[in-house]
């Protein structure tokens, strides 16, 4: 005889092993190690936090970084919102067709939208100017290549005929109008 005819078999679900078992968490040896290990987790992570030496300290980091990121998230929800609102009104200031000109407050409205944008930190400090289709561009610049950049952008605006360059650098006097 051989020893296959005298072994004893014993069906997998007696041993608790479950084949259709696919480690999502249910009640199979998988699951059961998955839940094993997020509870160590938590555990080390209420451990580090209830620390009677530096607990309070750790707590205190964890507050202040989580404010910290909330106070970032605000800033860019609002910095973005206008955004897109100076957008949206160049858009909708260039989807009015023109029989002429633009009127001078026009023309001011859509480069502020179009060349300037919202009126964060580096175009805070700019004022602009429009008669007769000349834009007068007033204010400080942080580099000779923002400053070129800026005039092209204001130069491109449809409806601009002139742009006035009265910008200056740091380190410079502000200029007057000749």
């Amino acid at each position: 005889m051989h020893d296959a005819e005298h072994a004893l078999i014993i069906p997998d679900d007696d041993l608790g092993i479950d084949r259709d078992d696919d480690g999502g968490g249910g009640s199979g040896w998988a699951g059961r190690l998955l839940w094993l290990a997020i509870g160590a987790v938590l555990g080390a992570v209420a451990t580090y936090f209830a620390d009677p030496d530096r607990g309070n300290a750790r707590r205190a980091e964890l507050a202040q970084r989580a404010s910290s990121t909330g106070r970032d998230l605000q800033e860019q929800a609002v910095d973005q919102g206008r955004d897109l609102a100076q957008r949206s009104v160049g858009a909708a200031i260039d989807a009015v067709p023109e029989v002429s000109d633009p009127s001078d407050e026009k023309l001011h409205e859509r480069v502020r939208a179009q060349a300037i944008g919202p009126a964060d930190a580096a175009t805070a400090k700019l004022v602009t100017t429009v008669r007769d289709g000349v834009v007068e561009v007033r204010g400080q610049v942080d580099t000779d290549t923002q400053r070129r950049e800026l005039l092209q952008r204001v130069a491109d605006v449809d409806g601009v005929r002139e742009v006035v360059d009265l910008t200056h650098l740091p380190h410079e006097p502000a200029p007057t109008r000749s």
